[in-house]
């Protein structure tokens, strides 16, 4: 197609870049972001080239790159390749145009990875406010995906209930305009069930994923990656309860149809297995979940590179299992891998990061330097405040540990 195109309108046709732009677009869908990336390249080459830097055209093209170099974990990239798409839209389209409102939610999914999640809620709410005042009205689809994005950012935020009112606006939306059989319906149960898991109530989280899979295995049939996620769902909220043999069986259908779909080297492949992996870890049998944990950790670093976020997460749950087992050594490698990943491509004061410093402070105070330890709750403690308030569980948590700690006769000045 794309040799028929050349062929017959030359290799500078704005059209070949639109066709390019499609490719890339396939690949981003299957998740081979390297390949998206080449093609959206080529296509903002031929569109910068035949209608100029400031052209319309040449924001979605921005956007497009943006979006894949922040599933490559790159988020610093992507958020200049949308601000560059933002300054061509507020030039040649002004501040109310659609093609804004999208530019900031680019720019707010960007922050909202490197965990900047105030900032990321600005975004988000610039953009709800051009679509539903001036472009777009109150029960547009894309007003929809606004209040969901939001919601997903309250909810790491700790925010529980404000994030389960923003999807209840988004599936309201929904419902009224594509009816209760629509798979963008079943995403938003899916939302709401992992929502109510946090808070948890898992009983009613399940109810909103049983929701979710009755229409995505009647709208998409039985074998779409949309069904897995739903399993994988489910098997998260058994193991939650405590059901590791029952959450398994979830995983086990996830993974079935996620090998068929994607192919045995996917992301989303890597995700399930380091679910089984979680799930052995919570039977206690270490060496098991490692098996899964390493099986995710080939898959991720060939897919997404050595320095991804999702590679940082392998590592923290290496390192857990391998503290398990008694070698805390071994576990502090893993987690110290998982940090230097984690601050590079997040930042410093990413939760994620505190959560490894956390897992440092564990593995610290296994082996008795409880001066080291100290030093990583505070770390974690510092940015936990920060990001997630004084009030969120994982701040309250790491500070109850950091007040018994301080009473060692060692810590004592």
């Amino acid at each position: 197609m794309i040799a028929e195109e050349r062929k017959a309108r030359g290799d500078k046709h704005p059209d070949v870049a639109t066709t390019y732009n499609n490719l890339g677009t396939s690949f981003y869908d299957t998740g081979e972001y390297d390949r998206a990336v080449g093609y959206y390249e080529q296509a903002l080459a031929i569109q910068r080239r035949a209608l100029g830097d400031e052209h319309p055209d040449v924001v979605q093209t921005y956007n497009n790159l943006g979006n894949a170099w922040r599933k490559r974990g790159e988020c610093d990239r992507a958020i200049a390749y949308h601000a560059q798409a933002l300054d061509i839209c507020l030039k040649a389209l002004g501040d109310e145009h659609p093609d804004v409102a999208q530019t900031y939610i680019g720019l707010g999914d960007a922050w909202y990875l490197k965990g900047e999640y105030d900032r990321a809620i600005g975004y988000f709410e610039q953009a709800l406010e051009i679509q539903r005042s001036k472009a777009l009205g109150d029960e547009h689809l894309h007003v929809a995906t606004t209040y969901n994005n939001l919601g997903r950012a309250w909810s790491d935020k700790g925010a529980y209930d404000r994030a389960i009112g923003y999807y209840e606006q988004a599936l309201d939306i929904r419902l009224k305009t594509l009816g209760d059989e629509h798979p963008s319906v079943a995403r938003t149960y899916n939302d709401l069930g992992v929502a109510w898991a946090e808070k948890d109530v898992y009983d009613l989280a399940m109810g909103y994923f049983e929701q979710a899979l009755t229409i995505d295995r009647k709208a998409l049939g039985d074998e779409h990656p949309d069904v897995a996620k739903t399993y994988n769902n489910l098997g998260n909220a058994w193991q939650n309860k405590g059901e590791y043999n029952r959450a398994m069986g979830y995983y086990e259908q996830a993974l079935a149809i996620t090998r068929k779909a994607l192919g045995d080297e996917h992301p989303s492949v890597a995700q399930t297995y380091g679910n089984l992996g979680i799930a052995w870890y919570a039977k206690r049998a270490y060496d098991r979940a490692i098996g899964y944990y390493e099986q995710a950790l080939a898959i991720t670093r060939k897919a997404l590179g050595d320095e991804h976020p999702s590679v940082a997460i392998t590592y923290n749950n290496l390192g857990l299992a391998w503290s398990h087992k008694g070698a805390s050594d071994r576990a502090i490698g893993y987690y110290e891998q998982a940090l230097a990943i984690t601050r590079k491509a997040l930042g410093d004061e990413h939760p994620s990061v505190a959560i490894t410093y956390n897992n440092l402070g564990n593995a610290w105070k296994d082996k008795g330097d409880l001066s080291k330890a100290k030093g990583s709750y505070e770390q974690a403690l510092k940015i936990f405040t920060t990001r997630l308030g004084k009030a969120h569980p994982s701040t309250q948590r790491v500070r109850r540990i950091l007040q018994i700690l301080r009473q060692q006769p060692s810590l004592q000045e």
